[in-house]
Protein backbone atom coordinates (compact mmCIF):
# COMPACT_ATOMS: atom_id res chain seq x y z
CA UNK A 1 0.00 0.00 0.00
CA UNK A 2 1.30 3.67 -0.87
CA UNK A 3 2.45 5.61 1.98
CA UNK A 4 1.56 9.18 -0.18
CA UNK A 5 -2.09 9.57 -1.61
CA UNK A 6 -2.66 12.70 -3.40
CA UNK A 7 -4.04 15.08 -0.92
CA UNK A 8 -1.07 14.35 2.03
CA UNK A 9 1.26 17.44 3.42
CA UNK A 10 4.00 15.39 1.59
CA UNK A 11 2.93 14.85 -1.32
CA UNK A 12 1.41 18.86 -1.21
CA UNK A 13 5.01 19.86 -0.07
CA UNK A 14 6.39 17.55 -3.22
CA UNK A 15 4.04 19.36 -5.71
CA UNK A 16 5.09 22.88 -4.45
CA UNK A 17 9.11 22.39 -4.46
CA UNK A 18 8.73 20.55 -8.31
CA UNK A 19 6.84 24.33 -8.86
CA UNK A 20 9.37 25.89 -7.15
CA UNK A 21 12.03 24.27 -9.49
CA UNK A 22 10.65 24.40 -12.57
CA UNK A 23 9.66 28.02 -11.92
CA UNK A 24 13.15 29.30 -10.35
CA UNK A 25 15.39 26.98 -11.92
CA UNK A 26 16.74 26.18 -8.29
CA UNK A 27 15.85 24.67 -5.29
CA UNK A 28 14.52 26.26 -2.63
CA UNK A 29 16.56 28.05 0.16
CA UNK A 30 16.26 29.12 3.61
CA UNK A 31 16.29 32.53 4.70
CA UNK A 32 14.52 32.97 7.96
CA UNK A 33 11.36 35.35 6.24
CA UNK A 34 8.79 36.86 8.79
CA UNK A 35 6.03 35.19 9.61
CA UNK A 36 4.34 38.07 7.59
CA UNK A 37 6.35 37.86 4.76
CA UNK A 38 4.82 36.81 0.80
CA UNK A 39 7.79 34.60 0.48
CA UNK A 40 7.72 32.82 3.46
CA UNK A 41 6.67 29.36 1.95
CA UNK A 42 9.91 29.37 0.51
CA UNK A 43 11.33 28.61 4.24
CA UNK A 44 8.70 25.80 4.78
CA UNK A 45 9.65 24.38 1.62
CA UNK A 46 13.45 24.47 1.94
CA UNK A 47 12.64 22.87 5.97
CA UNK A 48 10.80 20.22 4.03
CA UNK A 49 14.03 19.22 1.47
CA UNK A 50 16.15 19.35 4.58
CA UNK A 51 14.06 17.21 7.11
CA UNK A 52 13.57 14.74 3.71
CA UNK A 53 17.59 14.31 3.35
CA UNK A 54 17.52 13.38 7.32
CA UNK A 55 15.09 10.88 7.18
CA UNK A 56 16.61 9.27 4.16
CA UNK A 57 20.09 9.78 6.31
CA UNK A 58 18.62 8.20 9.22
CA UNK A 59 16.72 5.31 6.95
CA UNK A 60 13.70 6.10 7.70
CA UNK A 61 11.94 7.70 4.11
CA UNK A 62 10.48 5.51 2.75
CA UNK A 63 11.47 4.21 -1.08
CA UNK A 64 8.63 5.69 -2.40
CA UNK A 65 9.34 8.82 -0.97
CA UNK A 66 13.11 8.50 -2.11
CA UNK A 67 12.37 7.27 -5.63
CA UNK A 68 9.57 10.23 -5.77
CA UNK A 69 12.03 12.72 -4.96
CA UNK A 70 15.19 11.36 -6.99
CA UNK A 71 12.34 12.13 -10.09
CA UNK A 72 13.34 16.20 -10.01
CA UNK A 73 15.42 17.41 -12.14
CA UNK A 74 18.83 18.14 -10.27
CA UNK A 75 17.80 16.58 -7.04
CA UNK A 76 21.28 15.68 -5.53
CA UNK A 77 21.15 13.33 -1.87
CA UNK A 78 25.30 14.29 -1.83
CA UNK A 79 23.64 17.82 -0.46
CA UNK A 80 23.28 15.95 2.79
CA UNK A 81 26.78 15.19 3.41
CA UNK A 82 27.26 17.52 6.01
CA UNK A 83 23.84 15.74 7.71
CA UNK A 84 25.40 12.40 7.64
CA UNK A 85 28.41 13.73 9.06
CA UNK A 86 26.14 14.71 11.73
CA UNK A 87 24.13 12.02 12.51
CA UNK A 88 27.57 9.97 12.43
CA UNK A 89 29.21 12.08 15.02
CA UNK A 90 26.25 12.36 17.15
CA UNK A 91 25.95 8.21 17.00
CA UNK A 92 29.42 8.26 17.87
CA UNK A 93 29.17 10.93 21.09
CA UNK A 94 25.99 8.88 22.32
CA UNK A 95 28.35 5.74 22.08
CA UNK A 96 31.17 7.59 24.00
CA UNK A 97 28.69 8.54 26.18
CA UNK A 98 27.75 4.87 27.10
CA UNK A 99 31.14 3.77 27.73
CA UNK A 100 32.61 6.51 29.70
CA UNK A 101 29.27 5.61 32.25
CA UNK A 102 30.45 2.13 32.02
CA UNK A 103 33.97 3.43 33.18
CA UNK A 104 33.08 5.40 35.78
CA UNK A 105 31.60 2.29 37.36
CA UNK A 106 34.72 0.76 36.89
CA UNK A 107 36.48 3.98 38.95
CA UNK A 108 35.28 2.87 42.28
CA UNK A 109 33.40 -0.46 42.64
CA UNK A 110 31.00 -0.69 44.84
CA UNK A 111 32.75 -3.38 46.74
CA UNK A 112 36.07 -1.27 46.74
CA UNK A 113 33.71 1.69 48.12
CA UNK A 114 32.31 -0.75 50.90
CA UNK A 115 36.02 -2.03 51.89
CA UNK A 116 37.09 1.77 53.14
CA UNK A 117 35.99 3.77 56.38
CA UNK A 118 33.95 6.26 56.14
CA UNK A 119 36.71 8.89 56.68
CA UNK A 120 38.64 7.65 53.21
CA UNK A 121 35.51 7.86 51.34
CA UNK A 122 35.48 11.45 53.00
CA UNK A 123 38.54 12.10 51.44
CA UNK A 124 37.67 11.00 48.32
CA UNK A 125 34.34 13.65 48.20
CA UNK A 126 37.11 16.32 48.98
CA UNK A 127 39.78 15.35 46.79
CA UNK A 128 36.87 15.46 44.40
CA UNK A 129 35.42 19.10 45.54
CA UNK A 130 31.74 17.02 46.20
CA UNK A 131 29.86 19.04 48.63
CA UNK A 132 26.84 18.20 50.81
CA UNK A 133 28.05 15.03 52.26
CA UNK A 134 28.98 15.32 55.28
CA UNK A 135 26.36 14.38 57.32
CA UNK A 136 26.03 11.23 54.93
CA UNK A 137 26.71 7.65 56.85
CA UNK A 138 28.50 4.66 55.01
CA UNK A 139 26.22 3.75 52.50
CA UNK A 140 24.64 6.96 51.84
CA UNK A 141 28.43 8.08 51.39
CA UNK A 142 28.61 5.01 48.70
CA UNK A 143 25.80 6.19 46.55
CA UNK A 144 27.05 9.76 46.99
CA UNK A 145 30.42 8.89 45.57
CA UNK A 146 28.60 6.82 42.81
CA UNK A 147 26.30 9.48 41.28
CA UNK A 148 28.44 12.30 42.07
CA UNK A 149 31.24 11.00 40.16
CA UNK A 150 28.49 9.93 37.37
CA UNK A 151 27.18 13.37 37.51
CA UNK A 152 30.75 14.96 36.80
CA UNK A 153 31.83 12.30 33.76
CA UNK A 154 28.40 12.83 31.69
CA UNK A 155 28.98 16.90 32.68
CA UNK A 156 32.72 16.44 30.80
CA UNK A 157 30.80 14.47 27.69
CA UNK A 158 28.23 17.14 27.42
CA UNK A 159 30.78 19.95 27.49
CA UNK A 160 32.74 18.27 24.68
CA UNK A 161 30.28 17.69 22.73
CA UNK A 162 29.17 21.05 22.89
CA UNK A 163 32.31 22.34 22.01
CA UNK A 164 32.31 20.44 18.75
CA UNK A 165 29.02 21.89 18.10
CA UNK A 166 30.27 25.98 18.63
CA UNK A 167 33.36 24.76 16.81
CA UNK A 168 31.20 23.42 14.11
CA UNK A 169 28.92 26.44 13.74
CA UNK A 170 31.98 28.86 13.97
CA UNK A 171 34.19 27.17 11.00
CA UNK A 172 30.45 27.45 8.88
CA UNK A 173 30.45 31.60 10.45
CA UNK A 174 34.25 31.49 8.57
Amino acid sequence: MSQINSSSSWEIKFNAVVEYKKENGKFPTYKKRDDNDAEKYIDILAKWIQYQKEQEVKGKLSNEMKERIETIDGWKWTENSKVRVKYAELAESKQEIVEKEESILHNFTVAELSGMRVVELKTICIQNKYSGYSKLKKEELINFIMNYAARDEIREIVFGILDKIEGEKFIQTV
